[in-house]
């Protein structure tokens, strides 16, 4: 509100005083004929500085000041009735929020504006209120981008969240046929270490039944009897 209120003595010292025919500056203050001299205290002594008399006009009732610059008066079209036309309310609490940027903002310059048109002071509060209105449209489209964003970040968290939940099960089933091709692994080396030991056994085996055939019998007693012989040819050399 700070802004605001600094801004608004900005513009209230360009607004232009309300004037009579006669050169006037009106005063919305109670009405009261008054006289005010300066004697002896300024080059004004004994001259009448300030005056006050009562006028009806228009239905209402106001008091004019004598000897106050007056500004040019307003041109503009626009009056009481017409200023407000444009302009939109936008489906918040903007009444609400537009009276309390009157009280804060226009409470402290109060003296300040009952010296101004009436005309004047309602476009002022025209701009202002245009200035809200924006305000507030403004943070509702941010709103609106940021509702679309965090549902487009809802959206690409259950994406996430999903993705998340696959690569899991992919997982699992990695995990389940690493676990079934190990148990595999095991069982064919199981067989191996069998099939080792029963070659073993088996060269073993077809020994012992090779020396007790007869085979073996006669091809020994074959062998002895040609060792014998030539053993005997030897002995006769």
């Amino acid at each position: 509100m700070e802004g605001v209120e600094y801004d608004l003595n900005v513009v209230l010292n360009s607004i232009p005083l309300a004037t009579d025919d006669e050169g006037l500056v009106k005063d919305s203050t109670p009405s009261k004929r008054r006289k005010l001299s300066n004697k002896g205290k300024g080059s004004t002594s004994g001259k009448e500085v300030l005056t006050t008399t009562n006028v009806e006009k228009g239905g209402s009732r106001g008091r004019y000041l004598k000897d106050v610059p007056v500004d040019q008066p307003d041109d503009d079209p626009l009056d009481d009735e017409t200023i407000f036309h444009d302009i939109h309310f936008s489906p918040t609490n903007a009444n609400r929020d537009l009276e309390l940027v009157r009280s804060c903002a226009l409470e402290p310059l109060r003296i300040g504006l009952f010296r101004r048109k009436v005309s004047s002071v309602n476009k002022t509060l025209a701009v202002y209120t245009r200035r809200v209105i924006t305000m507030q449209d403004s943070m509702a489209l941010a709103r609106e981008d940021l509702e679309r964003h965090l549902e487009h970040m809802d959206l690409h968290e259950v994406e996430l969240r999903t993705e998340v939940a696959n690569l899991k099960k992919e997982v699992g089933e990695k995990s389940s046929q690493a676990k079934l091709a190990e148990s595999r692994a095991k069982a064919q080396d199981d067989e191996i270490d069998t099939l080792r030991s029963t070659l073993a056994r088996a060269q073993e085996d077809v020994v012992s039944s090779y020396k007790a055939s007869s085979e073996f019998s006669s091809c020994m007693h074959m062998y002895g009897a040609e060792s014998m012989k030539a053993s005997l040819s030897l002995t006769k050399k």
